[in-house]
């Protein structure tokens, strides 16, 4: 459950089981690789960047989800890139 703010490009209505899977098929596209952690949580590494996506609901609000990305060291070199690349090819 997300509570605050949000940015409204990461939202969607999809189901969030469909979501996963387009998530899971552009990353081995991109060739990341990952390890789901959760019904809808991942895990990801790519080179020195380790990170986590996962889909929220969005408290108050039925049948919206937020996409939420973490990122877990400090690597900014292939961060935003991947996350560019993960957007662009992903239908929320």
């Amino acid at each position: 459950m997300h509570r605050g703010p949000i940015n409204l490009s990461t939202v969607t209505t999809r189901d969030p089981a469909q979501v996963i899977n387009e998530v899971q098929a552009i990353l081995e596209e991109l060739n990341v690789s990952y390890k789901k952690t959760g019904v809808y949580n991942i895990r990801c590494e790519f080179k020195d960047l380790k990170f986590a996506i996962e889909i929220n609901s969005i408290e108050k609000y039925s049948n919206i989800y937020l996409l939420k990305f973490y990122k877990h060291n400090q690597s900014l070199t292939d961060y935003h890139p991947i996350c560019k690349s993960l957007f662009e090819k992903l239908t929320l």
